[in-house]
């Protein structure tokens, strides 16, 4: 709904076990954007806003998609696709983003990312990945933030997330291909266990 004013928190996700919000340091004027997740495979939109501010702005949205390809590990692939989709609604990017420590928690997997524009702009991403509904079906939440209140502002995890279901049969045949690689190729090995692993979830796109 555009032009509403919000006070923090604001509610992303609302699951069974647990909920997603968003913590923003000040009042902002809210407005629903649409993003692409067709190259996600059975991925769907379950939120998707832009909050601006006096001096910040910032893009926050989950994701919610079927676990049967999930295997640890893999969530840095859809944190690349996340990070791409969060900084695409900016006009400027940051220089680069490097990793800052963040207490991810019990059944709860995150990545924080902090960076400067060329200007100085402070940038900060933040990701969160768990589970939830009776399918234990993946939902991925990111926060993208531009702007001086940045490193004030981040995705907050409520209540007790799920255990991740155990890995479906796509992903235990890449464990067991992992498994039984041979140390004397244990090289080559992990490099087609990464490309197996960007088929099963397509390309990713393209790095801020």
């Amino acid at each position: 709904m555009a032009g509403a004013k919000t006070d923090r928190p604001i509610r992303l996700f609302d699951a069974q076990s647990h909920e997603l919000e968003l913590l923003l340091p000040e009042a902002v004027s809210a407005h629903d954007v649409t993003i692409d997740v067709s190259r996600l495979p059975g991925a769907a939109v379950a939120s998707a806003q832009r909050f601006e501010g006096v001096t910040t702005r910032w893009f926050a949205g989950c994701v919610t998609g079927p676990s049967s390809r999930y295997v640890d590990g893999v969530e840095s692939v859809l944190f690349e696709k996340a990070s791409w989709l969060a900084l695409s609604n900016f006009e400027q990017k940051p220089a680069r983003l490097t990793s800052a420590a963040h207490n991810g928690g019990a059944n709860v997997r995150q990545q924080l990312l902090e960076g400067l524009g060329a200007d100085g702009t402070p940038f900060r991403v933040h990701h969160v990945l768990t589970f939830h509904g009776e399918g234990r079906d993946l939902l991925l939440c990111t926060m993208g933030c531009r702007g001086v209140e940045c490193p004030n502002s981040e995705l907050s995890v409520g209540g007790a997330p799920p255990t991740p279901p155990a890995p479906g049969l796509v992903a235990r045949a890449v464990l067991a291909s992992i498994e039984h690689t041979e140390a004397s190729v244990a090289g080559v090995g992990a490099v087609l266990v990464l490309a197996s692993l960007l088929v099963i979830l397509r390309r990713p796109y393209p790095r801020p």
